[in-house]
């Protein structure tokens, strides 16, 4: 590459797309694009990115909670067993707490969240305050009187735990890097990290040596503390054996309760001698540090033992195996440790940015860096103080577009442009947050931290108050809590500037994180300094690694540096220096957003926005702080005119671009310079193409639904009924034009056809012979309400409802309902039918080539449970026969499609059948759980598949999946972004499947 040309790669971040450009720079052209597109990041749908990680993120958040809730179960077991509780007794207390009944998001008697949505709220919650009297009750049915209150407390304490504050800190930190964090001073360690469970020595070496750090600085003879380091390895030692023994038991399909109950005598026994061991120091080391380890060993350093030992954590260490010795030296010695500061792929602890990240850098290694001859001297982002990587996806996607831009563009500090002080000063109505008194702004000097910087490098909107001045100087270099609690003036003013900005529509969620921060420091709760590091080394580390633009410059600095050796230099744009520039160089935006608007190609102006970014011009800083006459101004802004490129009749930047590519880059409608780009096209990770919906569905048979082999699934009779009332009215799509009565028949059939999905037979036979008569939906729907108010009345004969408050809820509702008159039900069946009650019905026939994966179950081997998959095609197979001539024939493809299940289906006159008839063949698909491992079986399906395609005489095939590029002998190309509408031309003349685009752009 010529030295005369240099380059940077401007980036953009908007709601939920990245504007990305290449821009060239020399002497005769300072400011030349190069390539100018938007990558779009949140596309929504199924394909999304925040759908596949939260579908994932749910079903992880379930299996905790049910394993929490098993945990609190066995720990009430075993705790009113060791009251000496009768074992009837026992186990009617624990069958009426499994169902606690009692919703966590009603805010009623007990509750703590706020209302979300409606369809959040369970149906039959009941408050705290009920569940417990209740519990209360059902302890008098079974219990002694001299042991019921120590019973209930027990039940209390162990199923009602209640926080101490409004807030629960983040999980911010919940996805640890599996790459060592040790900086070695040579870029690194590259060392993988085990994972927790894996490193119970570890964990415990770090927990030992760094809680009881006190203990060892106050011992003065080193003899006596390698003596002490070696009865605390000997220590690890033998907790490390107990952590095996107690993993090896829950790995155990049912838990031996002598092996269990000798178990944890035998480690009670070793945590006691350890405490003892503690405490025995007490000749060499501080009385108050005695003190503090006898008084709490149990609540502190005991449970901090029981987390590592039994309940085998999960996550991983931050260290290897190599360097967590080092750092516990390190730590003894009170040196700085050595964190590695570079941004790696594997340090990004977002689960979603990791994955964007790691996309967008594909994305510039393969497409962008060619362009340049593969160096890029600069990397330019817009300082933006909030964007798209600034909250949670899941947070995002809650709210409407309109309310996702105004947290973009209005963080806590908008209006203030960046004056902190006065901003403060606004909060807290000009209260000192710990004295309480009020003072005018002009007396306002320094912003108080309640960490203070010179502890805790946590310098953030969440870490700043007011303060007066004396205050201030009386705090010194004390925390919040060591020195006075928030005044509830204070609070209270800023609880009201809360409510002023939620007026306003401005209030962000930072202001709800730090209102519950400033209500722990007003109670002065004896945890809530803890709580509050947590809070803050959280979010420290997410404004370190988790904001959205300066970690991805210093990601892609650090990956091109790697790949190219060379090191681009970063440079930040304030955001609202673009906006100067943006009007300076493009005079007519404003027309043109608005045409582009109207064209639904809005995404263009993150490009051009990224342009911006990466153009090198007068720097505007000297102007803003307002030095500077008319004339300077004037001169300035004809110098940044003169860096503008050319630009076009519409006003966009004149440029070539290179060619895109087909399927993958999508040229602009408005003007097809602009290309824009949907980043996780790619299959960003392989378990993509392999995935289920956690719902089961069962599968029918000739008992119990007219279609065999339709899967079933119960839908609430509410649904049901609401569906039967819309046929009535439901529009009818027709080539030709038909009369009243036509339509009407037309929606009879549609609602027949509805009505023949349901599995109850007699139901459905009422049903339908209710549709020969006048008003037949509305009859229908009575016919209905009749069915299930008399089915109901017979169940609630000999139904026996439990005491529990959420099981009477039930009966109220169902009595309620058999009582009720149908039209009254008509009028709003979704109030007036009980939401436990519920119709099997026969899915969509058109969903059935969805739902075909099948899972035996483990308690019952004859019966199997069918999920659906998402996509339902894994993959394509394309297979060519040789022509007359012994040429292979590519106009003539077959097409397989290989479903979820490893079925294998051929397409013929637009239907699917299977290859092969024998239903327990291995092309016919795998039964998950069926005690064959998934390689085994790909191996035997490997060569199955090749014995048929031989046999059936095809000469080449080719195996395609979404993410593919096909390369044509024709020369030309095609991106498989999903098999949705793909035409069959497209399978006609392959040359060579690559994996990616990126693959067929590197050896092109």
């Amino acid at each position: 590459m010529s030295k005369e040309f240099s380059y940077t790669l401007g980036i953009d971040f908007g709601s939920q797309n990245i504007g990305i450009a290449l821009i060239r720079h020399s002497n005769q052209n300072p400011n030349e694009p190069v390539y100018a597109g938007t990558l779009r990041v949140d596309t929504g749908g199924q394909e999304g990115l925040p759908t596949k990680v939260n579908d994932r993120k749910t079903a992880r958040r379930m299996r905790r909670t049910q394993s929490t809730k098993k945990r609190r179960l066995r720990l009430l077991k075993d705790s009113l067993n060791s009251l000496g509780i009768a074992e009837e007794a026992v186990n009617s207390i624990v069958s009426f707490s499994k169902r606690r009944g009692y919703s966590w998001i009603k805010k009623d008697e007990g509750g703590y969240r706020k209302k979300k949505k409606e369809e959040e709220i369970f149906p039959f919650g009941v408050s705290r305050k009920a569940f417990l009297s209740s519990l209360e009750i059902e302890i008098e049915k079974f219990i002694p009187e001299e042991k019921r209150e120590q019973v209930f407390q027990t039940c209390k304490n162990i199923l009602d735990k209640e926080p101490e504050e409004d807030i629960r800190p983040a999980r911010f930190d919940n996805r640890n890097p599996s790459k060592c964090r040790w900086d070695d001073g040579k870029g690194g360690c590259n060392n993988n990290v085990p994972a927790a469970r894996n490193a119970v020595d570890m964990r415990l070496s770090q927990s030992f040596y760094v809680k009881l750090l006190p203990v060892f600085d106050s011992i003065e003879n080193e003899i006596l503390k390698r003596e002490v380091c070696g009865k605390f390895d000997s220590y690890i030692t033998d907790f490390c054996r107990l952590a095996t023994k107690y993993q090896k038991l829950s790995e155990t399909e049912k838990i031996d309760k002598e092996e269990e109950k000798k178990l944890n005598k035998e480690y009670s026994k070793k945590k006691s001698d350890f405490k003892t061991y503690l405490l025995s120091l007490e000749k060499t080391t501080e009385k108050k540090l005695i003190e503090n380890l006898k008084k709490n060993f149990n609540d502190y350093y005991g449970k901090e033992i029981d987390n590592i030992v039994k309940k085998q954590q999960s996550g991983r260490v931050s260290f290897c195996r190599e360097h967590s010795p080092v750092f516990i030296q390190y730590m003894l010695s009170h040196k700085a440790i050595p964190y590695k500061e570079n941004i790696e792929d594997e340090d990004i602890k977002s689960r979603q940015q990791q994955i964007l990240f790691s996309k967008i850098w594909r994305y510039v290694e393969a497409r962008l860096l060619p362009l340049t001859n593969g160096k890029i001297d600069e990397i330019a982002v817009e300082r933006n103080a909030f964007d798209l990587l600034a909250i949670p996806f899941e947070d995002k996607r809650e709210m409407n577009e309109k309310k996702a831009n105004e947290l973009y563009w209005y963080g806590p500090r908008y209006g203030y442009n960046n004056d902190t002080r006065k901003m403060l000063f606004t909060e807290f109505d000009g209260y000192c947050c710990y004295c309480g008194e009020k003072f005018s702004e002009s007396e306002f000097t320094e912003v108080e931290h309640i960490l203070p910087r010179s502890k805790f490098g946590f310098d953030n909107y969440f870490n700043v108050v007011l303060a007066c001045k004396e205050c201030n100087a009386q705090k010194d270099n004390k925390t919040g809590l060591e020195f006075k609690p928030i005044h509830p003036k204070a609070y209270n003013a800023y609880c009201k500037y809360v409510d002023d900005r939620e007026k306003q529509k401005l209030r962000h969620i930072f202001h709800t994180i730090k209102k519950g921060i400033l209500n722990l420091l007003t109670k002065g709760y004896a945890k809530a300094e803890t709580q509050l590091s947590i809070i803050g080394q959280n979010l420290l580390e997410a404004t370190t690694t988790q904001r959205g633009p300066r970690p991805l410059a210093r990601f892609l600095s650090q990956q091109i540096s790697n790949a190219c050796g060379t090191t681009p230099e970063i440079r930040l744009v304030n955001g609202r220096h673009t906006a100067v520039y943006r009007r300076l160089i493009f005079p007519d935006f404003d027309k043109l957003a608005e045409k582009l608007d109207v064209e639904k190609e809005a995404t263009i102006n993150h490009a051009i926005d990224a342009m911006l970014v990466a153009f090198q011009v007068p720097p505007y800083a000297w102007h803003e702080r307002g030095f500077y006459d008319y004339k300077d101004y004037e001169y300035w802004a004809e110098r940044v005119k003169n860096f503008a490129p050319k630009k076009d009749v519409d006003g966009f930047p004149e440029f070539s671009p290179p060619e895109p590519i087909v399927g993958f880059e999508k040229p602009s409608t408005a003007n097809s310079r602009y290309y824009s780009i949907d980043i996780l096209s790619t299959v960003w990770n392989r378990k993509h193409m392999a995935t289920h919906k956690q719902e089961p569905y069962g599968m029918s048979n000739k008992k119990n639904t007219t279609k065999e082999g339709v899967p079933i699934r119960k839908e609430p009779a509410s649904a049901v009924l609401k569906d039967i009332l819309d046929f009535e009215k439901a529009k009818i799509e027709s080539k030709k034009k038909l009369t009243e009565e036509e339509m009407q028949e037309k929606r009879k059939d549609n609602l027949r056809n509805y009505l023949e999905r349901i599995s109850n037979s007699i139901l459905k036979e009422q049903l339908l012979s209710k549709l020969n008569g006048d008003s037949p939906f509305r009859t229908a729907a009575k016919g209905l309400i009749e069915w299930l108010q008399t089915s109901i009345k017979k169940t609630m004969k000999g139904n026996i409802f439990s005491s529990h408050p959420s099981s009477q809820i039930r009966k109220e509702y169902l009595e309620k309902f058999i009582s009720a008159d149908a039209n009254d039900i008509l009028m709003s069946p979704q109030t007036k039918i009980p939401p436990n009650v519920s119709i099997r019905m026969a899915v969509s026939p058109n969903m059935k080539g969805q739902i075909n994966l099948k899972r035996r179950d483990k308690i019952r081997p004859d019966r199997f449970h069918h999920y659906m998959s998402q996509p339902n095609i894994k993959m394509k197979i394309i297979a060519y026969r040789a022509d007359s001539s012994g040429a292979i024939d590519k106009q003539n493809p077959a097409i397989f499609d290989v479903m979820q299940s490893w079925q294998v289906l051929i397409n013929k006159n637009n239907k699917k059948e299977k290859i092969i008839e024998d239903g327990n063949h291995v092309l016919n698909g795998r039964i998950l759980s069926n005690g064959v491992k998934e390689k085994d079986f790909l191996k035997e399906w490997e060569t199955e598949l090749k014995k048929y395609l031989m046999v059936k005489a095809f000469k080449q095939w080719y195996r395609i999946t979404q993410g593919n590029y096909l390369e044509y002998e024709t020369g030309d190309g095609f991106f498989i972004r999903n098999f949705k509408d793909v035409k069959r031309e497209r399978f006609r003349g392959i040359l060579k499947v690559w994996r990616s685009p990126y693959n067929w752009l590197a050896n092109s």
